[in-house]
C-alpha cells in the first residue's frame, strides 16, 4: 500500500514536472494548449487532483505567456464548469489577463462565484500584487471586476 503512495506521489510530481518543463521552453503558450484537454494521452491514468494541479499550472502560465485564443475556451470551461478551486482561481486570474474578452465571460464568473460562495478555499498561492495567501472568491471577483465594464458592449480586445 505504501508503494502504490509513493508511487502516486511520484507519478503527480512528474506531471507537474513536465509541465513546468514545458512552460519554462520555447513557444511554451502554444505546447501548453495541447495539454488543456482532459482527453490529452499526459493525463492517461491520472487521478482528477492530478488532473486538476496540472491544469491549473498550465492557466497560471498563461499568466506569464499570454492567454491564446486556443485556450479561451478551456478557461471559460473551467470558470463555467470547475470544482477545483485552485484550478478555477488560475482560470480566473488567466482571464483578468485576456486581450479578448467574450460576452459571456461576467456570466461565467458569476456562476463560479456561485458555486464557491459557501466554500471559499484559502490557496496555495496567490497572484502578483497579493504577498500571501488568497481565497478563491477573491481571485474571482477580481476576475469580475476586469471583465465587468466589457459586458455591456460585448466582446472587446484590450
Amino acid at each position: 500500500m505504501q508503494r502504490r503512495a509513493r508511487h502516486r506521489a511520484a507519478s503527480a510530481s512528474s506531471i507537474l514536472d513536465h509541465v513546468r518543463e514545458i512552460a519554462s521552453g520555447e513557444n511554451a503558450a502554444a505546447r501548453l494548449v495541447d495539454l488543456l484537454p482532459e482527453s490529452a494521452p499526459i493525463y492517461a491514468g491520472r487521478r482528477t487532483d492530478e488532473v486538476d494541479q496540472a491544469r491549473a499550472l498550465i492557466f497560471g502560465a498563461f499568466e506569464k505567456h499570454g492567454l491564446p485564443h486556443a485556450a479561451l475556451p478551456f478557461v471559460l470551461e473551467e470558470l463555467e464548469s470547475g470544482g477545483n478551486a485552485q484550478t478555477v482561481a488560475a482560470a480566473a486570474r488567466t482571464l483578468r489577463n485576456a486581450r479578448q474578452l467574450p460576452s459571456q465571460a461576467v456570466d461565467l464568473v458569476l456562476r463560479a462565484v456561485n458555486r464557491f460562495a459557501v466554500a471559499d478555499d484559502v490557496l496555495e498561492a496567490g497572484h502578483d500584487d497579493c504577498n500571501g495567501p488568497t481565497t478563491v472568491l477573491s481571485e474571482l471577483l477580481r476576475a469580475l471586476a476586469r471583465v465587468a465594464p466589457c459586458a455591456a458592449g460585448g466582446a472587446h480586445d484590450t
